[in-house]
C-alpha cells in the first residue's frame, strides 16, 4: 500500500487545481496504483458531507477521489444551470487532473450527473454505481425541491437537521441511524469546506426540476457493468427509479436495503463499502 491509513478522511487535506477556467477544491485518499474511484456527491453538498464511515474502508483498496463542482463549497465559479453542464464540469475536473480511467460513484443529484458524463466520456468510466438516484425524467424526480423545502420546514419546527428527514425513516430505528450519521459528520478540524450558498442551492434544485422534466434518455447504451443501490422506501428520488434503472441498464446488478431510504449510502456504511469494494475488485 501506498499510504499511511492512520490517517482517515477526516484528516485529509483540501487540495486545489484549475481547470478550463474555474478553480477546482478536491481531496484524494488512497492507494496511487490502481483504477481510482471519483464521487459525485447529492444535493446541496460539499465535500465535508461525505461520511468518513464510508471512504475510509474504500481508500484501503484504491484511490479515492471527491471534489465540489462549479460554485460549491470551495471551487470558483457558479453553480451550472442544467445537470448536462454539470456533467461537463465534471470533464472540466477529470481534464485537470488528467485522470485517464476511472471507476464513478453518483450519489442522488449525482447519479444524474455520472448519467450524463458517460454521454460525454464514456470511455473513461470502467465501472458505475448509481445510489438513491434515477434516469432523466424518472418518477418524481421533477418534484424533489418539494420534497425538499417541505422537509427543511419540518426541519425548522423539530429543530434539527433537515437531513433526518430527507434521508431516513422516521421510526425509531431510522432515528438511531440518523443521529449516527449527523454525529459522524462536523467532526473536522482543518481544511473545513465552506457552506454552500443559498443561491447555489435554489440553481441546484432548478437544474434538477429541469432534468426531471425532460425526456428519457436511452440508458441501453450504458455499457459500463453498473450497481444500482437503494433504501426501499426513497423519498426524495422514490425506489421505483432504482428498479426503472435496472430494467434500461443492459449489464447491472441491484441491491436494495430493506427499512432505509435516500440515506441508506449513510444509514449502512460498512455494508456498502464492502458491497463497493467487492463490486470493484
Amino acid at each position: 500500500m501506498d499510504l499511511d491509513y492512520s490517517m482517515d478522511y477526516l484528516e485529509i487535506k483540501t487540495k486545489y487545481i484549475q481547470g478550463e477556467k474555474e478553480v477546482y477544491a478536491y481531496r484524494e485518499m488512497g492507494t496511487k496504483s490502481g483504477i481510482p474511484i471519483l464521487m459525485l456527491p447529492h444535493l446541496s453538498a460539499t465535500m465535508d458531507n461525505w461520511d468518513a464511515r464510508f471512504l475510509n474502508p474504500i481508500a484501503k483498496l484504491r484511490k479515492v477521489i471527491v471534489f465540489d463542482n462549479q460554485g460549491i463549497g470551495a471551487s470558483t465559479g457558479k453553480v451550472q444551470k442544467s445537470i448536462q453542464d454539470m456533467a461537463n464540469g465534471v470533464a472540466d475536473f477529470v481534464q485537470a487532473l488528467d485522470i485517464k480511467r476511472f471507476d464513478l460513484l453518483g450519489l442522488s443529484m449525482g447519479g444524474f450527473i455520472a448519467q450524463e458524463y458517460l454521454d460525454i466520456s464514456p470511455e473513461k468510466v470502467r465501472k458505475l454505481i448509481l445510489a438513491g438516484t434515477g434516469p432523466r425524467g424518472g418518477v418524481g424526480i421533477s418534484k424533489v425541491a418539494r420534497v425538499t423545502y417541505q422537509d427543511m420546514i419540518r426541519s425548522v419546527i423539530h429543530r434539527t437537521d433537515p437531513k433526518r428527514f430527507l434521508f431516513f425513516n422516521h421510526d425509531d430505528e431510522g432515528k438511531k441511524y440518523a443521529d449516527d450519521f449527523l454525529s459522524s459528520l462536523n467532526r473536522r478540524k482543518e481544511n473545513i469546506d465552506t457552506p454552500i450558498k443559498p443561491s447555489s442551492f435554489r440553481a441546484q434544485l432548478k437544474a434538477i426540476k429541469k432534468w426531471g422534466n425532460e425526456a428519457p434518455a436511452n440508458l441501453s447504451q450504458i455499457q459500463q457493468q453498473t450497481l444500482i443501490i437503494n433504501g426501499d422506501n426513497d423519498r426524495m428520488v422514490p425506489t421505483q427509479n432504482s428498479f426503472d434503472l435496472s430494467k434500461k441498464i443492459p449489464n447491472k446488478n441491484l441491491e436494495i436495503y430493506s427499512n432505509a431510504g435516500h440515506g441508506s449510502l449513510f444509514q449502512y456504511p460498512k455494508e456498502f463499502s464492502e458491497l463497493i469494494n467487492n463490486f470493484l475488485f
